[in-house]
């Protein structure tokens, strides 16, 4: 530990740095013990409105100063990954994944996408 973050080392996944916002949410969702597991590369920053993201074992964290720092993993990852993340009709996340008996969902700045078993995931959005 560090004045201001973290560095994380695995032989699997070397040795990589935390800090800020990103790992503020980290520690939120558990650190490594958490949905997603050790960082695997260095936040990355310059995408779309000034946005940095995280790759982490099982997911990414991205962030903005408007939008906040939230997690995406799973099938809700995929289905934004194919969206062409933060640059396609999504946007960025503003918000985390919530779970019920039926699935999950997570809210973008454009749509919700909602996953369940026997849908996979959907995006919803307008009215």
């Amino acid at each position: 530990n560090f004045e201001n973050g973290a560095i994380s080392w695995t032989s699997s996944t070397g040795a990589w740095e935390t800090y800020g916002a990103t790992r503020d949410r980290w520690r939120v969702l558990g650190f490594e013990s958490g949905v997603l597991g050790y960082p695997i590369g260095a936040v990355t920053c310059g995408t779309k409105n000034n946005g940095c993201y995280q790759n982490f074992e099982n997911g990414a964290i991205s962030w903005t100063s408007s939008t906040g720092a939230w997690e995406t993993s799973g099938a809700i990852r995929a289905y934004w990954k194919q969206s062409d993340f933060e640059r396609g009709p999504l946007g960025y996340p503003v918000g985390a994944v919530t779970t019920s008996p039926q699935g999950a969902e997570q809210q973008f700045q454009s749509a919700t996408v909602t996953w369940t078993a026997s849908t996979g995931a959907i995006q919803l959005s307008g009215g």
